[in-house]
C-alpha cells in the first residue's frame, strides 16, 4: 500500500527490524514525535533537516496517528479528520487523506539532492480538549528513510527489503 491501512493487514506484516545501525541499511533516518494540528492549519517537519537527501536512500515511510477523547463518553461525534502528506521541496508527492484516526504513506521513488518534509494539515478538527486549544489536535507523528540495497553489514540476513 502507498497510503492508508489495509483491512485484513493494518499496516504491513510484522518484520520486527531494529531501528539503530543493525536494523537499517545506511543511509538511513528514522524519527518520531508529536504536535498540535489546529483546524485549517498544516505543520510541516523536515525529513532531511541537514541537509538533502542521500543518494541510494531507496524507501520513505511515514505514519500519523491522533485520538478524540469524546469517543470515550460514547457521543456520536466524526473523527478529527488530518491530511497527512509528503513534499519534496513545496510539491505534494503523495498524501492520505483518510477519514479514520490514523494515516500513512510510502514512497519508493526518492531523488537524491532534494529536501523531504512531513506536512500535516487540519482538514476537520473540532476537539478542544487534547491539550491543544479549542479546535486542535494532539497528532503523533513517525518516519523513516533508508537504502534498501542491504550491503551493510549481515542485514541481508534478517532484513528483507522493502
Amino acid at each position: 500500500l502507498v497510503t492508508g491501512y489495509d483491512n485484513l493487514w493494518g499496516a504491513g506484516e510484522l518484520r520486527l527490524r531494529k531501528f539503530d545501525g543493525e536494523g537499517f541499511d545506511n543511509p538511513a533516518r528514522y524519527t518520531t514525535g508529536k504536535t498540535c494540528v489546529a483546524h485549517g492549519t498544516a505543520i510541516s517537519i523536515p525529513m532531511t533537516p541537514n541537509s538533502p537527501m542521500p543518494q541510494n536512500v531507496g524507501i520513505l515511510k511515514a505514519t500519523a496517528w491522533w485520538y478524540d477523547h469524546r469517543h470515550d463518553a460514547a457521543l456520536s461525534v466524526d473523527n478529527d479528520r488530518v491530511r497527512l502528506e509528503v513534499l519534496k521541496g513545496a510539491a505534494s508527492i503523495v498524501t492520505d487523506n483518510g477519514t479514520d484516526n490514523k494515516a500513512r504513506v510510502s514512497v519508493d521513488t526518492l531523488v537524491a539532492g532534494q529536501y523531504y518534509y512531513l506536512r500535516m494539515t487540519g482538514t476537520q478538527v473540532t476537539s478542544d480538549v487534547e491539550g491543544c486549544g479549542t479546535d486542535s489536535t494532539m497528532v503523533y507523528w513517525a518516519y523513516y528513510w533508508e537504502d534498501t540495497a542491504r550491503d551493510d553489514g549481515d542485514q541481508s540476513d534478517y532484513a528483507r527489503p522493502e
